[in-house]
């Protein structure tokens, strides 16, 4: 008499698929750590200038990966403009390179999707109407007859043009309009040379 019995064909059936499933799952959990992720040149739109959309592929660990290196980016929401200064849908994009890639066109409806192989990823902007890009500088020269403060006007313009960018969110506009644009500005010494010359803000 056998201490160990064989085991019956259906038992070791059902092992051998229960190895498959696991291992199919494993794979399947390998496809999915892949994500594609947008990440544009700014949070909004105006009007139907032109923006700029890089796509990129990632891994589990938020690293940049070639896996999809040569794939074109299918786009939906994005449109081209011709020659003729017609809008002509963008349809894909270039390969892949490093896991990148960038897009470039004007956005035509509230939701670009954009998708690689089997990912997909979608992007929402903030739209600015394009009448408001001459609301800032027309506040500043308003605000400078006014006061006859043209730093204070031009300040004041900057601010309102940061605020409308930023979604009507006083305080991060403040913080924005020193650390991205005043600074920058006052770094330039041409620019600062203009703004310290005191003869060119005399009355």
């Amino acid at each position: 008499m056998l201490a160990h019995p064989p085991k019956s064909p259906a038992v070791a059936t059902l092992m051998l698929l229960a190895v498959a499933v696991f291992a199919t799952g494993r794979a399947a959990a390998g496809e999915q750590s892949f994500r594609l992720e947008l990440v544009p040149d700014r949070p909004y739109v105006v009007g139907d200038v032109s923006t700029s959309l890089q796509v990129r592929v990632v891994d589990a660990d938020g690293q940049t990966t070639g896996r999809f290196d040569g794939t074109r980016p299918q786009v939906d929401g994005l449109a081209e403009r011709a020659a003729d200064g017609r809008l002509v849908p963008l349809r894909s994009g270039p390969p892949l390179v490093e896991g990148r890639a960038v897009l470039h066109g004007v956005v035509v409806a509230d939701v670009v999707n954009v998708r690689v192989g089997d990912l997909q990823a979608q992007w929402r902007p903030r739209r600015v109407p394009g009448w408001w890009s001459i609301v800032p500088p027309g506040a500043a020269i308003l605000l400078a007859l006014l006061t006859r403060q043209v730093l204070l006007a031009l300040f004041a313009g900057i601010y309102l043009g940061v605020l409308v960018v930023e979604a009507w969110q006083p305080h991060v506009a403040f913080v924005r309009t020193l650390d991205r644009h005043l600074l920058e500005t006052v770094a330039d010494s041409g620019h600062a040379a203009v703004l310290c010359s005191p003869r060119r803000w005399a009355a």
